[in-house]
């Protein structure tokens, strides 16, 4: 069953990836965060940046890369060994971290007052925590999926 609009002839397209270009989508974020991650541990010279938003001088730039490289680790090292747990925690800990710098970017253009001007940062960081929550969601909904079936071959219950 697919959503339509009234009235407007359907083709065959349908959302969704092929699983290999899945899987490259999968690659590409991650190696994306793991690098980020490597760049904030390295920490900044201080004639370079000064940190972009409160929410990121809450703590110091190495730490926000340690998290972001837990996570990413974490996420790449379930795609490696395909499994569902690490990808899951991996894509939680990113959606977080990539949500909080998106609120942390937002207040900073807000800061700056009217008319806003660099929405186009917090709104990025907004769109990849969102893919990672969905990483997170259909990792689970596969580990459950798969979990189901292994009970209902082996003839156990539900519970």
């Amino acid at each position: 069953m697919s959503a339509q609009f009234p009235d407007r002839p359907t083709g065959s397209w349908a959302p969704g990836l092929q699983s290999d270009l899945s899987l490259v989508a999968m690659w590409a974020f991650g190696l994306e965060a793991f690098v980020r991650g490597i760049d904030y541990a390295t920490n900044d010279r201080d004639d370079v940046t000064q940190p972009l938003s409160v929410v990121e001088a809450a703590l110091p730039l190495p730490i926000w890369g340690a998290i972001i490289l837990v996570g990413a680790t974490l996420f790449l090292g379930g795609v490696i060994f395909k499994k569902h747990n690490p990808i899951i925690a991996g894509s939680l800990i990113l959606m977080a971290t990539y949500m909080a710098l998106a609120v942390g970017l937002f207040m900073r253009m807000v800061e700056r007052g009217w008319p806003w001007d660099g929405f186009r940062s917090p709104l990025l960081f907004v769109a990849v925590a969102t893919l990672y929550g969905l990483y997170a969601f259909s990792a689970y909904l596969k580990k459950s999926s798969e979990h189901a079936e292994n009970r209902m071959r082996n003839g156990e219950a539900w519970s």
